[in-house]
Parts: C-alpha cells; structure tokens; sequence
C-alpha cells in the first residue's frame, strides 16, 4: 500500500481522479468498458468535477465522457430543484 500526503482537499480530488482514469484507460482497453459506483457524500463530487478536464476514453467522437456526466447530473439537479 502507498500512502500519498497531498496539500489540499482540492488536490486530492485531483489526483484521484487521475488515478481513476489511468484505471478506467487499462480496463477498456482489456475489456471494452468500466464501470464505477462511488459512494454518497461531498468527496466523490469534487472527485467527478476534476474527472471533467480528464479524458476517460480517448479517440471517440464523442465529447468528454466526464461533461457529459456532468451535464446528465445538473439536468437531472435541475429537474429536481436541487
């Protein structure tokens, strides 16, 4: 196990996020998808908003996976009154 000390709750989202995506690239490259569950609270939030600059599945035609994430949870925050 390595255990990293970053400066920042801001930093640490980051590099989580890189993390996830280094993982995500691996796993579609072995098996063609990826697929995460994360739990509640403020964490995984600020996580999937630095997810958003990071490309999860380079080459496709499609914009960012991340933004379109993140565009599906504010409609749907939206839609909710959130």
């Amino acid at each position: 196990m390595q255990i990293e000390v970053l400066a920042d709750p801001d930093a640490v989202a980051g590099r989580a996020a890189a993390l996830i995506a280094k993982e995500a690239r691996t796993v579609v490259a072995e098996r063609g998808h990826f697929v995460m569950a994360v739990s509640g609270g403020h964490t995984p939030w600020m996580v999937l908003r630095a997810q958003v600059n990071e490309r999860v599945a380079p080459g496709r035609a499609r914009p960012n996976n991340a933004l379109v994430l993140a565009d599906l949870v504010a409609a749907r925050s939206r839609r909710q009154g959130a």
